[in-house]
């Protein structure tokens, strides 16, 4: 998405979103993802900005520096930070399905620097709505 300097004076800013439905047995990511975002699972990334990515079928995993690795059920949403290294990928038996939210600005990054966002808990099982 294209993002104006007006649309950073609101200091949260959308600058990507969209789903991805990953079959059983199949690579991981998909060869149309975007390429700004596009890794390797193997060897992971870091982003310059935050995504929020949730789950509503199947499972795999989340790995962070400072978290290290979990397990990813269908129901859970895990954050992603800047300038942190991570990796993720659905188990390759079940496959998943995703929606993401990539955002930055200055408010997500007052919420990382007075706690409400944690870099140590960036996995939430939330169910499903």
């Amino acid at each position: 998405m294209t993002v104006s300097e007006a649309n950073k004076l609101w200091g949260l800013y959308v600058t990507s979103a969209g789903s991805c439905d990953i079959p059983p047995h199949t690579s991981y990511p998909p060869d149309r993802h975007p390429n700004t975002y596009m890794f390797d699972w193997k060897q992971g990334r870091v982003l310059p900005e935050f995504a929020i990515l949730y789950i509503v079928r199947g499972e795999g995993f989340y790995e962070s520096k400072p978290l290290g690795k979990r397990t990813i059920n269908e129901g859970s949403i895990f954050l992603l930070f800047p300038g942190i290294w991570h990796s993720y990928a659905p188990n390759p038996i079940t496959g998943w399905k995703e929606y993401w939210v990539c955002f930055d600005g200055i408010q997500p990054r007052k919420f990382l620097d007075k706690g409400i966002l944690s870099l140590d808990k960036p996995v939430l099982n939330i169910g499903f709505n």
